[in-house]
């Protein structure tokens, strides 16, 4: 049956070639146009994808996408026109479409002519700038419908989640509340207009908006409202995380007379009893008393009942207004009186003394007493330490009038932590002041470590693959293989601190914004008042397209090979495999399903079934484009079939590049040179034996738009024989001329050969690859990988 069908096939070649030569006049009279004159596009899908112009060049074609970034697989069915109608496309679908996987697919027609000649355009697309983000950035709450609802006037937005949070103190439903939305540039909302209502019928419920950013990326944002939490019901776990916010929430507050019959001298704060007290020196009692409270409360804080800039209307200088604080982090709320006082009740503590004192063993020593006339306390340091109880004898106070006490004249504290509480009265006022034993004798930490950092969540989309905290370089790196150019990426991070250190210019729990190409940075005091600089660094790590090798498909120019890697289109990795020669083939990966197996073999190669050439081929596994040629030029001259490197964009430079492997080397170095002739098919002189072995190769190179500029560089070497998976790490160096250029392009090979393009191997050198990583960040000395 073998040798019938060969038969036939001899036969059928006879009649074409003379079927040529009887026709070549014929032939010559044809046309050879094979131009294209106009390409448009008739439509696209999916329908949200907005496209400009193609851009017609002598041998490509480009389409710039506006809008569909997010959208992908897009089919576009085009439009060709050409002067001669005889003109034959090869390269679309039956239904005239194509087909774009990737934003960086590219994709090819030909186009031939009368008499036969082909000419290949290439189709690719280009995606333009436009606004990625689709945030909501501040909702704040203009008006509801129950206006004694105590409601946080500003809801919490986490980008992390695409949620708001509201946190009310017992509300009522239905509520309806009337938002101004601020959404990041460029975004819309497509499900709700401005001035708008979003009515919650009961508790529990949530409401969906739906942002759509300007390059058409569409995110579902959750609105709810909470119950906010009494701060005197929170855990102490909680309770401990916001003691800095809720007792020192006024990032500034002052207060004001609307009316000339009220005259605020002072306004004070007592922290812990959480009072605003405005103490006047006039007071006209029979006219309305109107004061306006100016207040700008600090981050990650909200009112609730009173607003910035509100008049407050007493009927008496006895009322009592109140102001609620709702922490958005934790949704615990704290009460504020604001209270009006005459001036003359103000009380003012200067000093606080005693004749003597002792302890149990006579090894207490103490300083002199500290005021705090915020917090109506009295500390006292305890600068060594000895056994308790400590005995303060004939204690008195010095204030700024007369006031009565019931201040003990003599004071025994029974431990450290023992607290005394006592009461001042002033023209009939009564204030409740404590007094407390301070640790000095211990000295204080100057640690002002990051000791944990959990990232959590990212916005957009975007994944957090690794995250390193760097404590002798007061960094903490944040690995991200999809942080996109040109947008910034949002955290909600929970941070641990060396103890007794406290962040500043950061807060745990709070949203922080790493913008592409910048630091943030924020500072860390210890507990002795140094202060560390700190800086959290988002790395855009983009990998290697299928840099699993888990995916393969039927060859996109052979249908006969049914397992080459993907995708081979020229956007990513590609082979030499062709109808004769299979370089390439899926094997056993590590921990894995596929890994490339990357073969040197001696093969022989039948052309017109009438000359057999022998010579030895090396596989190779690289990033870019194999043009497929039998003319001996190219042949002898395997590099010229291929156009090694990829576009990838890059901020940072990688440092590594590891993947897993296995080697074997063939038994024999052995050489086929080629043979010089006049024919244009290929021939190979015997097979040279040769001294020495075989070895393998992988090599990377990064260069600039036009691949002349080279940016950095790594080579390395299979020399052994490596039977089980071993990780290689090849280290890439950075080429310090070029230091400063944009890195645009890369290229990555392997070959079971290094010389295979001089036909120089062993048959059966085999190298199989697996997991191929680039690696953007090596740890520092005291490096904690987190994550």
């Amino acid at each position: 049956m073998i040798r019938k069908r060969n038969i036939i096939t001899k036969a059928m070649q006879i009649l074409i070639i003379s079927a040529l030569l009887l026709s070549c006049e014929k032939v010559s009279q044809l046309s050879d146009y094979n131009t294209i004159e106009e390409f448009s596009i008739e439509n696209v899908s999916p329908g949200g994808v907005i496209l400009q112009e193609p851009v017609l060049q002598e041998n490509s074609i480009e389409i710039p996408v506006v809008v569909g970034k997010y959208l992908f697989p897009i089919t576009i069915k085009p439009v060709i026109n050409f002067k001669d109608d005889a003109v034959k496309v090869i390269g679309l679908d039956n239904d005239g479409k194509i087909e774009f996987e990737s934003s960086t697919s590219v994709k090819s027609i030909n186009i031939v002519s009368q008499s036969g000649m082909t000419r290949r355009y290439e189709i690719k697309l280009k995606i333009l700038p436009s606004k990625e983000s689709s945030e909501i950035i501040k909702f704040k709450i203009i008006s509801s419908t129950d206006n004694s609802l105590k409601i946080g006037q500003e809801g919490f937005a986490d980008p992390t989640e695409s949620k708001v949070t509201l946190f009310a103190i017992n509300p009522s439903y239905p509520l309806s509340i009337n938002p101004l939305i601020v959404l990041s540039e460029g975004a819309i909302i497509d499900n709700w207009t401005d001035g708008g209502f979003l009515t919650f019928s009961l508790q529990g419920e949530t409401k969906k908006l739906n942002v759509l950013s300007e390059s058409g990326r569409k995110e579902e944002w959750s609105i709810s409202v909470k119950n906010a939490i009494s701060e005197k019901n929170s855990s102490p776990e909680v309770k401990s995380s916001i003691y800095q916010r809720m007792n020192y929430p006024f990032h500034k507050i002052d207060a004001i007379s609307e009316d000339d019959n009220l005259k605020i001298d002072t306004l004070t704060l007592i922290r812990d009893k959480r009072i605003i007290q405005l103490f006047y020196s006039t007071l006209n009692s029979a006219a309305d008393i109107s004061v306006k409270l100016n207040f700008q409360l600090n981050n990650y804080l909200t009112s609730a009942g009173v607003e910035n800039n509100e008049v407050f209307n007493f009927s008496s200088n006895s009322e009592t207004k109140s102001l609620f604080i709702i922490d958005n982090i934790t949704g615990v709320y704290s009460e504020w009186s604001i209270i009006l006082r005459p001036k003359s009740t103000y009380i003012e503590v200067n000093e606080f003394n005693w004749n003597s004192y002792s302890s149990q063993n006579g090894k207490i020593t103490i300083g002199p007493a500290e005021i705090d006339k915020t917090f109506r306390t009295i500390n006292i340091p305890i600068l060594s330490l000895g056994e308790f109880p400590l005995l303060l004898n004939n204690t008195s106070l010095t204030t700024n009038n007369s006031i009565n006490s019931d201040l003990p004249i003599n004071l025994l504290f029974n431990s450290l932590d023992d607290i005394k509480s006592f009461s001042i009265v002033k023209n009939g006022v009564s204030e409740t002041w404590i007094i407390k034993l301070e640790n000095r004798f211990m000295p204080l930490s100057n640690s002002a470590l990051v000791l944990d950092f959990i990232a959590g969540k990212p916005s957009f989309s975007y994944t957090i693959d690794e995250v390193y905290i760097e404590p002798s370089q007061g960094e903490i790196v944040i690995i991200s293989e999809n942080f996109i150019e040109n947008t910034s990426l949002k955290i909600i991070p929970i941070i641990k601190l060396s103890e007794g250190a406290v962040a500043e210019g950061i807060i745990s729990g709070g949203v922080i914004e790493i913008k592409w190409g910048k630091p943030f940075l924020f500072k860390v005091r210890a507990e002795d008042g140094t202060t560390q600089p700190w800086s959290i660094i988002a790395i855009p790590a983009p990998q290697l397209p299928n840099s699993d090798l888990e995916d393969w498909w039927i060859h996109p120019q052979f249908n006969s090979i049914t397992s080459t890697i993907y995708p081979s289109d020229g956007s990513g990795w590609n082979s030499s495999n062709n109808p004769n020669v299979l370089g390439v083939s899926r094997s056993s990966g590590y921990n894995s399903q596929y890994s490339a197996q990357i073969s040197t073999t001696l093969s022989t190669i039948n052309f017109a079934d009438i000359i057999k050439v022998t010579s030895l081929t090396a596989g190779n596994l690289f990033l870019g484009k194999f043009r497929y040629s039998t003319l001996a030029s190219d042949v002898y001259n395997p590099l010229s079939m291929i156009i090694k490197g990829i576009p990838f964009n890059l901020l940072f430079l990688p440092r590594e590049l590891t993947f897993m492997y296995k080697y074997k080397t063939g038994d024999n170095l052995v050489r086929t040179p080629p043979k010089t002739s006049s024919t244009t098919i290929p021939a190979f002189n015997p097979i040279e034996y040769l001294s020495g072995s075989d070895f393998g190769e992988v090599k990377i190179e990064m260069w600039e738009n036009d691949q002349t500029l080279l940016t950095a560089s790594g080579t390395g070497l299979f020399t052994k024989d490596i039977s089980e998976w071993t990780q290689y790490s090849l280290e890439i160096n950075a080429n310090s001329i070029n230091s400063s250029i944009n890195t645009n392009y890369i290229s990555v090979s392997f070959t079971s050969s290094v010389y295979g393009d001089k036909f120089t191997g062993a048959d059966g050198s085999i190298l199989v690859i697996d997991k191929i990583r680039l690696i953007y960040h090596i740890p520092g000395v005291g490096s904690i990988k987190v994550k």
